[in-house]
């Protein structure tokens, strides 16, 4: 078992430094790294003959040649990978990684952490060393703008409550000028709404919640509309939710009890 491991192993690796003579031939200074990582780098755990090989690669994206060509290079590197067989290869970029450096992105330290370089130009090695000394903890910057991001959050998810009421609002308008339209001929506007519906209630149509629900909404669109409404609670909008639901619903049923007539 021992001997096979060591032969897959040593049979993979050829590979792996078959592909990179023959990327950095063909590019040379644009190829900046080429790391392996996952189960061929890792002594403590089998690894499959049919496995395939991670190379994490990393070209120069300031070189001027990559930016006028950037697509073919990569199709022609993958193409390489392909050929040879085996291998999975992702690439990056300079300035992604150095912005990856900055940030303290786990995806770089799992890289970091765990792989292991075939070729480097002096990227990999300086940062595999600078994070195994504890030198690259995330910067002061990356704290902040995480802060930022959880609060900006917060406040997108306000404003999807706030979106998602004035959405309640617009069905129950819609379909109350659908069973208007039905029953009475006419297309109120929002504000002729509430009397429509009493007409409804004095008809038999519908109970007198149901002008209380639209009631209420309207109000609470209003108070939103002219931003004297702020922040709609998720409480708030629960509630409302189960009355716009109740109120399209029993609506539609008027809607569709009329139209068999």
């Amino acid at each position: 078992m021992k001997n096979t491991q060591k032969n897959i192993r040593k049979e993979k690796f050829s590979k792996v430094a078959l592909f990179t003579k023959k990327i950095k031939l063909k590019f040379g200074g644009l190829i900046k790294s080429i790391v392996v990582f996952g189960s061929i780098v890792k002594s403590d755990k089998p690894i499959k003959e049919k496995s395939d090989i991670d190379i994490w690669i990393m070209l120069d994206d300031t070189d001027e040649k990559l930016s006028k060509s950037k697509e073919e290079i990569e199709s022609n590197i993958k193409l390489t990978a392909m050929e040879i067989g085996d291998l999975h290869v992702q690439i990056h970029y300079i300035t992604q990684f150095w912005k990856w450096l900055r940030q303290g992105d786990p995806v770089l330290f799992n890289f970091l952490r765990f792989g292991y370089p075939i070729y480097d130009s002096g990227f990999i090695k300086p940062a595999q060393r600078l994070l195994k000394l504890g030198m690259i903890p995330p910067s002061e910057e990356t704290i902040l703008m995480y802060s930022k991001s959880a609060q900006e959050q917060i406040k997108k998810a306000e404003e999807c409550q706030k979106i998602g009421i004035i959405s309640l609002y617009n069905s129950m308008v819609c379909i109350s000028q659908a069973v208007s339209m039905k029953i009475l001929k006419h297309r109120p506007d929002p504000s002729e709404i509430s009397g429509i519906l009493k007409k409804l209630y004095d008809s038999n149509y519908i109970q007198q919640e149901y002008v209380d629900y639209y009631e209420n909404i309207y109000n609470i669109w209003k108070k939103i509309d002219h931003n004297e409404l702020k922040n709609v609670t998720v409480e708030l909008f629960e509630e409302e939710y189960k009355k716009a639901k109740k109120f399209v619903l029993n609506m539609q049923k008027i809607l569709d009890k009329t139209s068999k007539k």
